[in-house]
């Protein structure tokens, strides 16, 4: 290795020297050989252990990498590129010289051939200053780390080097796999922030008087009634139908508690079958007609378990009892019972489906087996809802678009069904917390559901059998009308929120003061002054993320507008030219300081209404 490389190594990549003097005897450098091209530049000749593969031209590699940029005629519109094999570099000298303000990174699939990069080529001649990240993939499959340029950057060009796609072919299979999805939930991420945003924080605020006022599922409810005893979740998928007189029979016989997530409780009232109790998260303005059929017919003898950011208007319309848990994505009654909240055993994480985010309740409950009976994770036979659940804004039969849109997943019996992204995402998650808590049994009686790693398949008929033979269910353990929060401090808390918001909007003056003198240094042609402002805005910023209604309430509101002032702002401060940095600050900023006075109006009517100063009772 240049002994430039070397040091260059130690102060930025630690990690891939370390790689290298570590594992020197273990890497093969025979599979590399460096020659010398017909041009006089060096080329690689890569040794696949059936032939020798070259990595690059080798008449003329410099010549190679101006045409390998020549294809790629819309790479200007993307901000970063990620090399996929840096072979000697030819080509990504060729791409930076003609996109001087990109950043870029480079995967690595060969340790080989990237020692000889670095034996051969000066890191420093690759204007490191744009270098983002290396990735070396020293071990097959092991290192995501690469998949994490996609969530941060919006815009990633992929440049493959085509030597290697005849050397590394199922490497980059698999890579570009990986990738596009991380891609798609990505964009199913930003989606949902896009969609939620504004509810999750409206929710979590007109809701918490419930929160005040209901038990905390977690806190409040003696678990000695859960205990290793057996839990179903019971779904709203296409398969209920097939296992619902069974559990009609279990709960006639309360050989487990029968907890009915989302629609699923008009499949259950169809047929007779009352829970105990339903669960519901959903933060949309619709989410109440889930239970119009409960509501309308009169029943109020249902607990209703709530995530504390769920549509409000879900709870203004239920009566019957209820009982809450707190999600992650509620920051209201994180801040108002911080003292009274252990982080994490005390939230639930908020999660693609409420079935996700009931088997995390029910795991801290100790309820053991966990049984999922619904959880198709996919359709079947065109049906995406059971059977007596009919919505009129969502159609139990899908669509043909869906169907073409469809993905593709095993299903218990080992055959392929389709599905959609958002039941792949239900899948992963369920999964991920089955693998978190090995010690508890998670059974999956969905018939033709997606299969479900870690939760084996077995016929309802089979577990009633084999494991539900005792009646374990007791009538009261849910019944607790209280919980034990305390009230002191609140109303101390709800005064201080009040003066944070006061705090707020003079920040947000004062930056908007500071954008007009840009503004007008500009049209004065008084340039001198700018980087004056520019240190301001700084400034206002620190003392945002120092107030705790901006942080508590505006950010969140706002998250995706927030998430791309954050990367824009990475692009403005690289900006030298003071006067193209002011150009691109005015628009930007003058969006935040429109969308945050018009959030603080919106939050303000809302808390002057629902919480007036003394709200609370038997407060210090």
């Amino acid at each position: 290795m240049l002994i430039e490389n070397i040091k260059f190594l130690r102060k930025n990549f630690p990690h891939i020297r370390h790689y290298y003097l570590q594992n020197e005897e273990k890497i093969d450098f025979d599979k590399v050989e460096i020659i010398e091209s017909k041009r006089g530049n060096p080329t690689i000749k890569y040794n696949t252990g059936e032939k020798a593969i070259s990595v690059h031209s080798l008449y003329d590699p410099v010549r190679e990498g101006k045409n390998i940029v020549s294809r790629y005629k819309e790479f200007k519109k993307y901000r970063h590129i990620l090399f996929y094999g840096a072979g000697l570099g030819y080509h990504i000298e060729e791409f930076l010289n003609q996109h001087p303000t990109c950043t870029y990174s480079i995967y690595e699939p060969s340790p080989e051939i990237f020692h000889a990069f670095l034996s051969t080529r000066k890191l420093d001649d690759f204007q490191t200053n744009r270098l983002q990240e290396i990735h070396v993939e020293f071990q097959k499959n092991e290192d995501k780390s690469y998949l994490e340029e996609f969530n941060k950057y919006d815009d990633v060009l992929v440049v493959i080097l085509p030597g290697y796609e005849q050397i590394f072919k199922d490497k980059i299979r698999w890579f570009l796999g990986q990738a596009k999805k991380t891609i798609r939930m990505k964009k199913s991420s930003f989606y949902t922030n896009l969609s939620f945003q504004k509810r999750w924080v409206l929710n979590s605020l007109i809701n918490f008087r419930y929160v005040a006022e209901t038990p905390n599922i977690l806190k409040d409810i003696n678990h000695k009634y859960f205990k290793d005893k057996p839990a179903i979740i019971t779904s709203a998928g296409p398969s209920l139908a097939k296992d619902i007189e069974h559990i009609r029979y279990i709960k006639e016989n309360g050989l487990a508690y029968i907890f009915s997530v989302g629609s699923a409780i008009n499949s259950l009232l169809e047929h007779d079958i009352i829970p105990d109790a339903v669960l519901t998260y959903d933060p949309g303005p619709t989410n109440y007609r889930v239970f119009e059929k409960m509501i309308n017919a009169g029943i109020t003898n249902i607990p209703m378990i709530f995530g504390s950011s769920v549509g409000f208007e879900t709870l203004d319309k239920y009566k019957g009892p209820k009982i809450h848990f707190i999600t992650t994505q509620d920051t209201i009654s994180d801040y108002f019972l911080s003292e009274q909240l252990k982080k994490p055993s005390d939230f639930i994480n908020d999660s693609a489906s409420i079935a996700v985010m009931t088997l995390q309740i029910l795991i801290k409950l100790g309820c053991n087996p966990i049984i999922l009976a619904g959880q198709n994770l996919g359709f079947l036979k065109g049906k995406r809802y059971s059977k007596g659940i009919e919505y009129d804004h969502v159609s139990s039969t899908v669509t043909e678009k869906e169907m073409q849109e469809s993905l593709e997943v095993k299903n218990v019996y080992g055959k392929n069904i389709k599905t959609k992204q958002g039941f792949i995402s239900m899948k992963n998650q369920l999964e991920q917390y089955i693998k978190m808590n090995p010690e508890v049994s998670v059974i999956n009686t969905t018939k033709e559901g997606a299969d479900i790693q870690g939760a084996p398949f077995q016929e309802i008929e089979k577990v009633i059998i084999e494991k539900l033979r005792n009646k374990v269910v007791d009538q009261n353990c849910l019944t607790i009308e209280q919980n034990h929060y305390s009230s002191s401090g609140l109303n101390h808390k709800l005064d201080q929120l009040y003066k944070e918001l006061d705090i707020f909007m003079e920040i947000l003056k004062k930056l908007e003061n500071v954008l007009k003198k840009i503004a007008k240094s500009l049209e004065n042609v008084k340039y001198v002054e700018l980087n004056k402002y520019f240190n301001q805005i700084d400034e206002c910023f620190k003392l945002f993320d120092q107030n705790k209604f901006y942080k508590l309430i505006i950010a969140p509101y706002n998250r995706v507008f927030l998430q791309y002032l954050t990367k824009e702002s990475q692009i403005i401060k690289n900006e030298k030219n003071p006067v193209k940095k002011a150009d691109m600050i005015l628009p930007l900023f003058s969006k935040f300081v429109k969308e945050s006075t018009v959030s603080t109006y919106e939050i303000k009517g809302v808390l002057v209404k629902l919480y007036p100063k003394q709200t609370f009772k038997n407060s210090d």
